[in-house]
């Protein structure tokens, strides 16, 4: 799996797929925060992703163990007045406050 950016011709012009232990196995929803940076939740492997205009890996901001279940993640969303992150789990919310 990968995150790729592309022209109005369908050329890529950048891509994210990760490697080794941050590869990505289901990435897909996402957030733009105001500063350009793309927050991705990966599905299957229970983490959020912070990458920057370039695609290139910022930092995890939330990873399984910080999750605390094993439950695949439905959906994101970023608040940035408030700075919550809201993860959509199998049968509950999980909210960050970054």
């Amino acid at each position: 799996m990968q995150i790729c950016e592309v022209d109005t011709d369908g050329e890529v012009l950048r891509q994210f797929s990760g490697s080794g232990l941050l590869s990505l196995r289901w990435p897909d929803h996402l957030d733009i925060d105001s500063h350009g940076s793309i927050l991705v939740a990966d599905r299957y492997s229970q983490r959020v992703l912070a990458l920057d205009s370039r695609l290139r890996l910022r930092r995890v901001i939330v990873d399984e163990h910080q999750l605390g279940c094993s439950k695949p993640l439905y959906g994101l969303h970023y608040d940035e007045p408030t700075g919550r992150l809201l993860l959509a789990l199998e049968d509950s919310v999980a909210v960050f406050v970054l």
